[in-house]
């Protein structure tokens, strides 16, 4: 049997992570983004694919709920990104596609989801994958000099 996720699952469930983090309901993101809540949930879950203008959406949403830990629709796609990257390297023989496949496509595909994929994003959130911060000019680190 072949492992198989996709963007928009991957995408979603570090949304999910985050909506969690600052505390909301998925009822509260779906009234906040103006969708129904299985609109919402379908999201979540990577049945449907987030646009630009949602995820930014999403991001203002967020920092809002936590300002002192602002995030940026970039960090979303980035945490996806190197979650991508860990359950590559945690599950040999991984396929990502574009979309969700139905289990009509494929049968013998056992879709990472659920605990599998909220594990991977949950331990990448804890291991310290916050969003990162801009240091202010003339910080140390920061590259200036003041």
């Amino acid at each position: 049997m072949k492992h198989v996720t996709s963007h928009p699952q991957i995408v979603g469930a570090v949304v999910q992570a985050h909506r969690k983090r600052v505390g909301f309901t998925q009822e509260q993101m779906a009234h906040l983004m103006k969708l129904k809540p299985s609109g919402w949930a379908r999201v979540e879950a990577g049945e449907t694919m987030i646009n630009v203008v949602q995820l930014r959406r999403v991001a203002a949403i967020f920092s809002r709920k936590d300002p002192n830990n602002p995030v940026r629709d970039w960090q979303l796609l980035k945490q996806a990104d190197e979650t991508l990257a860990r359950l590559k390297a945690r599950t040999p023989g991984l396929k990502i596609v574009e979309r969700r496949p139905k289990r009509k496509e494929n049968p013998e595909w056992i879709l990472l989801a659920g605990s599998a994929l909220a594990g991977a994003v949950g331990a990448l959130l804890v291991a310290g994958a916050q969003p990162e911060r801009k240091k202010p000019p003339g910080a140390p680190g920061s590259g200036s000099r003041g």
